[in-house]
This record gives structure tokens, sequence and C-alpha cells, in this order.
């Protein structure tokens, strides 16, 4: 994966964390609950606030083959639910779970932190599927196949990783605005929904001042490059932003 891609996936991460928290609303097992968001406030808090990388990927992978047992519709969203749900009440310093459930048969989950302890989190997650689905799911615990390489930045061997990163990022979301400025050395001067974000919450965050107008500037200049269809949609993000940076500073 080139460096321009991993730094999109990287956005996409922090999209997942920060907009759209997935919900689901129909039922199809009584004890799963879909209506509440996919992703804990403690895992939320712990990954926003303090996750920094620990790891090599090597360290944090699982393989599982999965077969349903009945005909009926996919279960696969569902698994994704069930582990979440499992995560969020035992494992709130996960960091981060990635579910990669498009190539079958092969699923592989990745985990961002705790990986030390990643085949007991995972006999943990199993047993939350038998407790949702009883027989009509079984997952089978299968050999790493081949070498796995990194994505993104949370892995000591992301091709994106640099330590530098995180302290600043981690100033940023404690409400330091020059620090999302200084955050945009590592974005892609493309990615506009980015510049957009990280320009509006600098300008957000700083006092006024050649910094505030700086942020201003940016922030004006990057939205120009944002598709109508997509402006609601940013200001959104934005929004939720600011609403969990708040939110985690005042716990």
């Amino acid at each position: 994966m080139s460096s321009d891609k991993n730094k999109l996936f990287w956005g996409s991460i922090i999209s997942l964390i920060f907009f759209g928290l997935v919900t689901v609303a129909s039922l199809s097992q009584a004890d799963l609950d879909r209506s509440a968001p996919l992703i804990s406030n403690e895992i939320e808090r712990h990954f926003i606030m303090e996750f920094v990388p620990k790891y090599e990927i090597a360290d944090c992978v699982i393989r599982f083959s999965l077969t349903q047992n009945e005909k009926a519709p996919s279960y696969v969203d569902d698994l994704n639910i069930a582990f979440w749900r499992y995560l969020g009440e035992h494992e709130p310093k996960i960091g981060m779970m990635i579910y990669q459930n498009w190539i079958w048969p092969d699923h592989v989950i990745y985990f961002a932190d705790q990986c030390d302890r990643r085949n007991e989190i995972f006999e943990g997650m199993q047993g939350s599927v038998d407790r949702y689905f009883g027989e009509k799911l079984s997952i089978e615990r299968l050999p790493i196949a081949k070498p796995v390489k990194a994505f993104g930045r949370l892995w000591l061997d992301s091709p994106d990783y640099n330590p530098d990163y995180w302290p600043i990022y981690h100033r940023a979301v404690r409400k330091d605005g020059a620090a999302f400025l200084e955050l945009l050395r590592y974005e892609l001067k493309s990615d506009f929904s980015r510049q957009h974000l990280y320009y509006s919450l600098a300008y957000h965050y700083l006092p006024e001042g050649a910094l505030k107008t700086a942020a201003q500037q940016g922030k004006d200049a990057a939205w120009k490059q944002i598709s109508v269809e997509r402006q609601e949609r940013q200001m959104l993000v934005v929004e939720d932003w600011i609403s969990k940076i708040e939110k985690y500073n005042n716990d």
C-alpha cells in the first residue's frame, strides 16, 4: 500500500472513531444490541486520548474461518457487532480492531493495542459469538499463512508510523490549536477534507492572532475544493470532532 493510500486509510480510521459510528436498527438475535454505537465510550476515549503504537503488526493479527451452519442471511455484520460488544465490555484499551471480512474464506482481525494478549482476547470474542449465535456460526482459528504487511500508522512497522506524530496528536486533542496545524505536515495536501478538518479545529481552539488568521485562510481554501454534495457531511465531521474533544477533556 502506497504512503498516500496509507494516509487516506488512517483518515478513514479516525473518521470511524470521530464520526458516523455504526448503528443497526433491525433485530434477529434477541440478545444482540444493534442500536448502541458500535464502539464504546471507553474504547473511544482510550484511542482518542491515550493510544500510541506499541507493537508490530505481526504480533496483532488473528486469522480464522467462519462457517454459517444454516441457510439464512449473512451473519457477518452481526458478527462484527458481537465482537465490538465483547471488546466494549471487557477490553477498553484495545485501541482499535480492524475486521477484514471481505476476502473469503479468510477472516482477519488486526488489533492496535493489547496485542500480547491477543489470543486471550480472541477466545473471549469467540465466547461472545457462541453466546449470541449458538450453533448458527462456527469459528475456527487458522495459522497466519504468510507475512503480514503493516498499513496505516497504528503499528511500529506501519509505513506512515512516525514517533513524532503521536505527541503532537495528543496535544491537539487536548485543545491545542497550534498542534492541529502541526499535524497537517503528516497529511496529504490533496486530502481536502482532512485539510479542512484540521484547519477548522485549529481555528476553533486558537486564540486571536496570526495563527488563527492562517487557520481561517487554510480552511477556507480547502472548503473551496470540497464538492457541494460533501460539504454538509464535512461540517458534521468537524462538529463531531469538537464534541468528542470537549467530552473527553471534561471526563
